[in-house]
């Protein structure tokens, strides 16, 4: 305990099969409680206390029990945590990686490569849900304002064969651009063009973390994916043209997503006249009178869709 006087508490947070048995010295009956530990080279024999449990059999009890908390104390704690965490990346459960690797996002502090460099490597995993973790966590490391995770995701959003690593490296670049950076907004707009389509959602969803209220442009972008192919995607699009749009002058908005409501692209009508109805006043002419041949339109569902604005 004097030991630790000097230094400040790591909180690790839920724990997972290996922590407990490490934590709690091989006393699986451990497993269901929740417990803090004070931890330092002396007392417990360094890294090989966390270490020797990393190939421990499983304990079903453990596997089930609620571990909650746990708290190490120091550089030293911290730096053992990390590596343990770190090793599991190479464990074959799957499970067990993906729960590494999720970790490791909030383990890792500014300027360490060390977590950078596994999580790059875990991109690269077998299993789509392990790769999807890295990616998270390499946001994590981003916004603390590692540059090096964040050039990591940068390569990942443009070139990675993983859809769900694109599309986290999307949000990530959503959260860590500047408010109105014109750059940030042409890379979301590149990522408007991803095969897959919960990356183009994802870019949809972050278009109004980066633009301003009212940017004609991101505005422009988010108009022309009522017509995308996929549901999901012109609905992402009707709620990023709801925030995006101004407050004050809304012809040009109002005009851009009635220009939608003769494309071909099914469902692409109905998904602007829910725009139209979010961002336009009930009375507004402009809006009223393209909702109006709405009920002409040969889709019974855009019919349907323009009598419920208009009612």
């Amino acid at each position: 305990l004097k030991q630790a006087e000097a230094v400040d508490v790591f909180h690790l947070g839920p724990l997972c099969h290996e922590d407990a048995m490490a934590l709690s010295g091989q006393h699986s009956d451990w497993g269901k409680q929740s417990f803090s530990t004070i931890l330092s080279p002396p007392s417990v024999g360094g890294l090989g206390f966390f270490s020797a449990a990393v190939d421990a059999p499983l304990d079903p009890r453990l596997l089930t029990g609620a571990t909650d908390h746990c708290y190490v104390v120091g550089a030293w704690a911290h730096h053992c945590t990390l590596q343990t965490v770190a090793s599991r990346l190479k464990h074959e459960d799957p499970e067990l990686r993906r729960s590494a690797a999720g970790k490791l996002g909030a383990l890792a502090t500014l300027g360490d490569t060390f977590a950078v460099r596994v999580l790059q490597d875990a991109l690269d995993d077998e299993v789509p849900a392990v790769r999807r973790a890295a990616a998270e966590s390499l946001g994590q490391i981003a916004q603390r304002g590692e540059a090096d995770a964040a050039s990591v995701l940068a390569n990942a959003r443009a070139e990675h064969h993983d859809p769900g690593v694109r599309e986290a490296a999307v949000a990530a670049h959503g959260k860590l651009a500047a408010r109105g950076d014109l750059e940030a907004l042409n890379i979301l707009e590149m990522c408007m063009q991803d095969p897959d389509a919960a990356v183009r959602v994802r870019a949809l969803q972050s278009l109004p973390l980066v633009a301003t209220p009212g940017d004609l442009f991101a505005l422009t972008i988010s108009i022309s994916k009522l017509e995308d192919s996929e549901e999901s995607v012109r609905w992402a699009a009707v709620g990023a043209i709801e925030q995006l749009a101004p407050s004050g002058d809304l012809e040009a908005a109002i005009d851009a997503v009635g220009s939608c409501l003769g494309c071909e692209v099914a469902g692409a009508c109905e998904a602007a006249v829910e725009a139209l109805r979010r961002i336009s006043p009930l009375d507004h002419p402009v809006a009223v009178r393209s909702i109006t041949q709405c009920l002409l339109n040969n889709d019974s569902v855009v019919r349907l869709a323009a009598v419920k604005v208009l009612a």
